[in-house]
């Protein structure tokens, strides 16, 4: 199992616990510019700030995002990561790396498992 592939798993176990929108999807998204230890929380702050952001999470420079995509846009998950930076002076980016509803992930899980 690679990398992507575990956060696939982890992220799907934490789905199968909540009662979730038939339109909600699961985000990933690659984060860089900076290595500030108040990061990762700032990032899951502000896409939580979002109405329809379910829950978010952060490691290793990927953020994960599951949210009800009939209230908010992946480019608004990139774009609220992209502004969670201490100022100016941080470069900060984020890209969307792959996007798929819970109910395909928890199918890839399943599969997997199996």
């Amino acid at each position: 199992m690679n990398k992507h592939d575990s956060y696939h798993a982890n992220t799907s176990e934490k789905a199968k616990g909540l009662a979730v929108p038939s339109s909600t999807m699961v985000a990933y998204l690659a984060v860089w510019g900076t290595s500030s230890p108040g990061y990762p929380a700032r990032v899951c702050s502000r896409l939580l700030s979002l109405n329809g952001v379910l829950t978010a999470d952060i490691e290793q420079g990927i953020a994960v995002a599951f949210y009800n995509a009939e209230r908010v846009t992946a480019d608004e998950l990139v774009m609220v990561v992209s502004m969670a930076g201490n100022g100016a002076h941080q470069l900060n980016r984020a890209e969307v790396i792959d996007q798929m509803s819970v109910a395909q992930a928890l199918r890839l899980v399943s599969m997997r498992e199996s």
